[in-house]
């Protein structure tokens, strides 16, 4: 053979050489349908979300018959990993009473947690039992063979993986398998190839809720209300509402009512003379005007004008007056008429 014809060969036969190991060390995280498996399924829960302030979950451990046969479990064993070290605080396995009556479970004790993990964060909680003889699990059924109850702390999010499962019949063939591709302390992700089937969970606490944002609350504000304050100094006075006396001026003449005086008695029995009006009545005289007559005090009436008798005989007399200056015209007119005509 030739160099140039051995390259090519050389080549086929490395690739071929690179498959055959890729496939051998890929890891599995399925096995077959049909077949039995080993879950992890929160107690309360089944999607393993809690609310903030959890204190402690549990986790079962159920062995689901899917094969489409009964089977008859002799023994199994397994450790339920987590990442949560720290978060989650697991306690030793507690097998359940119900499924494995007979069973014993003291000869590979329970551990809350072997340590393998210790270095990356995580534990790992262990249990195995047996029984001669073996327990029967019908298809389709999904009994809970254990359960592990973790303290938590705070808020956080872990994941749960079975591993090192080896569950097994009464003729010792295997019926579950799952062991983790990494080795501890490397935290398991994914399956060997193996019998049977197993699913892991992730727990949450606290994780993804909605934060309740405290609303402002109304509050109402006072209205001030008006007080008074009381004056200290410099107060003003208050204002009066009674009417307001004009004073007269030159053009104006006020009516003032009379003071009345006693009379004071006069020896020999005669009454003073009245007093003479107020200089302030007299009035003044206006431009080119005269000054107003006053007429003398009667006594009677108020000094708001010119006594009404008086004022009528005036008249009077001065019609009387203009009847007898009206007499004398016409008669002296007559006289001059009779005397013309004399003299024609």
């Amino acid at each position: 053979m030739r160099k140039w014809q051995a390259i090519p060969v050389a080549a086929v036969a490395a690739v071929l050489a690179g498959a055959a190991l890729f496939t051998s060390a890929s890891p599995v995280t399925t096995h077959a349908a049909g077949q039995p498996n080993l879950s992890l399924v929160c107690q309360v829960n089944i999607g393993c979300t809690f609310g903030a302030g959890t204190t402690g979950i549990d986790v079962n451990i159920v062995l689901t018959n899917q094969s489409g046969a009964a089977i008859t479990v002799a023994s199994f064993g397994f450790d339920v990993y987590s990442s949560g070290g720290g978060f989650l605080t697991p306690s030793a396995p507690a097998p359940n009473s119900t499924f494995t009556t007979g069973w014993s479970c003291t000869t590979d004790p329970p551990v809350a947690d072997t340590g393998a993990y210790t270095s990356t964060g995580g534990t790992a909680s262990h249990v195995a039992c047996f029984k001669d003889g073996g327990s029967e699990i019908l298809d389709g059924a999904a009994p809970v063979i254990a359960t592990v109850h973790f303290a938590v702390s705070g808020n956080s999010t872990a994941s749960l993986l079975p591993i090192n499962v080896a569950a097994s019949d009464a003729a010792a063939a295997d019926l579950i398998v799952c062991d983790a591709v990494e080795a501890a302390p490397v935290p398991p992700t994914t399956y060997q190839p193996g019998a049977g089937s197993c699913t892991g969970a992730t727990v949450s606490v606290g994780v993804g809720e909605p934060t309740n944002t405290p609303q402002p609350t109304a509050t109402s504000t006072a209205t001030p209300t008006p007080t008074r304050t009381p004056c200290v100094a410099n107060c003003p006075s208050p204002t009066s509402l009674a009417f307001v006396t004009i004073t007269p001026n030159a053009q104006t003449r006020t009516a003032t009512a009379p003071t009345k005086v006693p009379a004071t008695a006069v020896p020999g029995g005669t009454s003073p003379p009245p007093p003479p009006p107020p200089a302030g009545n007299q009035g003044g005289a206006g431009a080119g005007g005269s000054r107003p007559v006053l007429l003398p005090d009667t006594g009677a009436g108020a000094n708001t004008g010119i006594d009404w008798t008086a004022a009528m005989l005036l008249s009077l007399l001065a019609v009387a007056i203009g009847g007898a200056t009206g007499a004398l015209y016409f008669g002296a007119a007559h006289v001059s008429a009779s005397r013309r005509g004399r003299g024609q």
